[in-house]
């Protein structure tokens, strides 16, 4: 018998279905499954069900009780001061600076849901038809490489980056067989285009997975509550990806071949000029270029043939792995001193920073100044005698000597505030009540300054180097994987060029060599 006020978690199985890409749950257990992450009461879980009635809400964790995809959890206070301690217990209680580091980890990393629906239907689409996939992302350069790995997995994309481009690639003929959908757009936001899909007579039925980089716990019951198939929290990687779009088009993994790797491992494929030939994970050097006894005119099969025997020959003869280590080291070191140098520099200029950082819906963070920088180096003994470059950490601090002031009424100055802790900005807020002590209109003074992150680390096991970027081009954390040989003194100068807003896009001169 489910009472009200039991309190119930996620079971391992239940904790599974949010990393499995795939899953056979319904609707509703989907939801109330998003509403106990961490431990939930049923009166809490009824609550906040929306459109479940209580008594739907008892059958729902019912069948959810019984599948075990949760649990009942246990508390019986007992005889609570003059227990003595479980034999089991010999740790400590957790310091005040070790909760707040798990806090703003928990603040920054946001809600990770990698989970999608199969289809209702066990009907699959023809193995000689192409299906279609609608890419919407406005970040250009993840668009573009989505859509070259969606064309190497056999599919036909198209790419939207605002409404304009949405109306215009629905009304292409024929209509799209399942559509990507990022939130945060430039002149609309995702969910408004769900909902709108859903409600339209032939779009309606249009297979959606939000992607994007939205990642509270809200903005999926959101989703999921408004349609959408499924719910893919950036950063991803290819297999995951194609693993959603299979899974919601009825696809078998057999009836088509996934591309392996990172989404950012692709960056070259969407570089003017790239050459489009899906590749298993780069080697640690470039591929051989063709030989010049290779006519100009030889077919593709030639040429793919002639790269398949170069990286065959580069398979048979491994790096030994103290060159490796010994590679990746120098690469490291080499970027961390070159930033190093940079960052001291800055930090006595405190140069003008042209880039914005937009909030939608908020007044831009312009005039930017750098205001301080400071890098952190890791090494480690491979050997007695053997140390190498690790990884290291940029961190810096972005002002313009004001605030910005937002008024936001209730509900939304929830959302607005949830915004900024998601996005790690600090604040402060005057909230006004009305008679009953609810709160009916919230002040928000914001600093206008942003944090940022750079972090360049070594994977000693590949051979390649993996570079994150927090805050750096809008809010977000992106990543890419690098080859050794990409960090130059041109890549690292065009590095620099993309922190101080010089640039749009990362250095193309790494992630070509990525």
């Amino acid at each position: 018998m489910i009472n009200s006020e039991d309190v119930y978690f996620l079971t391992p199985l239940g904790q599974s279905e949010f990393a499995a890409t795939g899953t056979s749950l319904s609707r509703s257990e989907l939801e109330l499954l998003v509403l106990i992450d961490g431990k939930a009461a049923v009166s809490q879980v009824q609550a906040s069900a929306g459109h479940l009635a209580p008594s739907e809400v008892i059958e729902v964790l019912d069948k959810l009780l019984r599948s075990e995809h949760i649990a009942l959890q246990e508390f019986d206070v007992g005889d609570l001061f003059d227990a003595s301690a479980p034999g089991e217990w010999k740790g400590e209680m957790p310091s005040d600076s070790t909760i707040a580091r798990g806090v703003s980890t928990l603040q920054q990393d946001g809600y990770i849901v990698r989970i999608v629906r199969r289809p209702p239907s066990e009907t699959k689409p023809a193995r000689d038809k192409k299906l279609t996939v609608m890419v919407v992302e406005d970040e250009q350069q993840l668009a573009q490489n989505m859509r070259k790995v969606l064309g190497f997995a056999g599919f036909v994309a198209r790419v939207a980056a605002n409404r304009e481009q949405i109306v215009a690639a629905l009304r292409q003929p024929p209509l799209p067989d399942l559509v990507l959908l990022d939130v945060m757009l430039p002149d609309t936001d995702g969910f408004n285009v769900l909902a709108r899909m859903r409600q339209h007579p032939l779009l309606g039925k249009v297979p959606v997975i939000m992607v994007t980089g939205t990642a509270t716990r809200e903005a999926v019951l959101k989703g999921l509550l408004g349609g959408a198939n499924g719910y893919i929290t950036k950063p991803f990687q290819i297999d995951v990806l194609l693993k959603a779009v299979k899974t919601v088009l009825g696809i078998e993994a057999s009836d088509q071949e996934a591309v392996p790797g990172s989404i950012l491992n692709a960056a070259e494929s969407a570089l003017p000029g790239a050459e489009a030939i899906p590749a298993a994970h780069p080697a640690a050097t470039p591929v051989a270029p063709a030989s010049p006894s290779t006519p100009q005119g030889s077919s593709r099969l030639a040429q793919l043939k002639q790269l398949a025997q170069a990286k065959q020959t580069q398979q048979q003869k491994p790096d030994a792995q103290p060159e490796i280590d010994a590679r990746v080291s120098r690469a490291v070191e080499k970027a961390y001193r070159y930033l190093k140098e940079f960052t001291d520099q800055l930090n006595i200029l405190k140069p003008a920073y042209p880039k914005e950082y937009a909030i939608v819906g908020m007044p831009n963070f312009d005039g930017l100044i750098w205001d301080q920088g400071k890098i952190d180096l890791l090494t480690r003994e491979s050997t007695p005698t053997t140390k190498l470059f690790d990884r290291f950490t940029l961190e810096f601090r972005l002002s313009a000597g004001r605030q910005l002031r937002v008024v936001r009424d209730s509900p939304e100055h929830e959302k607005l505030k949830q915004m900024l802790l998601d996005n790690n900005i600090a604040y402060s807020s005057n909230e006004e009540r009305n008679e009953r002590g609810k709160v009916a209109r919230a002040s928000f003074v914001i600093p206008c300054e942003v944090k940022a992150v750079l972090q360049l680390a070594g994977n000693f096991k590949t051979g390649k180097l993996l570079l994150r970027t927090r805050n750096v081009e809008r809010f977000g954390l992106m990543e890419y994987v690098v080859a050794p040989e990409a960090i130059t003194d041109e890549s690292l100068d065009e590095l620099t060029g993309f922190i101080l807003g010089e640039s749009t896009r990362i250095g193309p001169l790494l992630v070509i060599n990525a």
